[in-house]
């Protein structure tokens, strides 16, 4: 995808295979609001499937970080490339250390950070992240006072500062190989509305009897894993 940006840079958005299909539609379903379309080349998706992407609210930042856990350990992310995501640098030192309190390794990486050697969930703000991929994308905060980013404005209605934060949140989405999570508390972000509902799993709404993340055929926990309510 060809993508300007402002001082007349340009990024390259190319055939997507590193996105399972899932992933790529409600990538894809963003972007269908940038108005001008003329800047994108076509994204050709892959045809490997995957889980659907999952999003989830919370009343609190407290209350997300705790359900990040539960999923970290339940389903053993920590053991594959794991990558948390938020907007601004200034919360990824309380993101590292909340996730240090229980029990799992951290490392904050920056933009050209290149030893994924090791198995610590890697903690990075949605800016940095470009030109990385990861199994496990976790995005935290999608929420409309982070972004788009509110000192970005220079009125309410500020399109271009609106369109740029919508790319940064499709390039978050697009680091995922396998599966993507999306959280948000407080007023939820305008972007997580322009997502075609059908490319996402919103755990809010499942039934009451279903309690995982993980949402598979049975709708049963069968491993022994804590269960996570909503």
């Amino acid at each position: 995808v060809n993508m300007n940006v402002r001082g007349g840079r340009t990024k390259q958005l190319k055939k997507n295979y590193r996105n399972t299909r899932q992933i790529a539609a409600a990538a894809m379903s963003l972007i269908d609001f940038e108005t001008d379309k003329t800047e994108f080349t076509e994204l050709e998706c892959a045809v490997r499937d995957g889980d659907i992407p999952q999003y989830a609210y919370f009343d609190s930042f407290h209350s997300q970080m705790e359900y990040v856990c539960l999923i970290l350990k339940n389903y053993n992310l920590v053991e594959s490339p794991t990558v948390i995501l938020h907007r601004n640098r200034s919360e990824l030192n309380n993101i590292a250390a909340y996730l240090t309190r229980h029990g799992i390794t951290t490392e904050v990486v920056h933009k050209d950070f290149e030893d994924f050697g090791n198995n610590s969930v890697k903690i990075c703000t949605l800016s940095s992240v470009k030109g990385m991929e990861f199994d496990n994308v976790i995005i935290v905060d999608l929420n409309d006072d982070i972004i788009p980013f509110p000192p970005g404005f220079t009125d309410p209605n500020d399109d271009y500062h609106i369109s740029t934060e919508r790319k940064l949140l499709y390039v978050a989405m697009t680091r995922a190989r396998e599966r993507l999570y999306m959280f948000s508390s407080g007023e939820p972000s305008r972007y997580l509305d322009e997502i075609d509902p059908e490319t996402i799993l919103n755990l809010n709404e499942l039934p009451a009897e279903y309690s995982e993340t993980e949402y598979n055929a049975e709708n049963e926990n069968e491993d022994g894993n804590e269960d996570i309510q909503f």
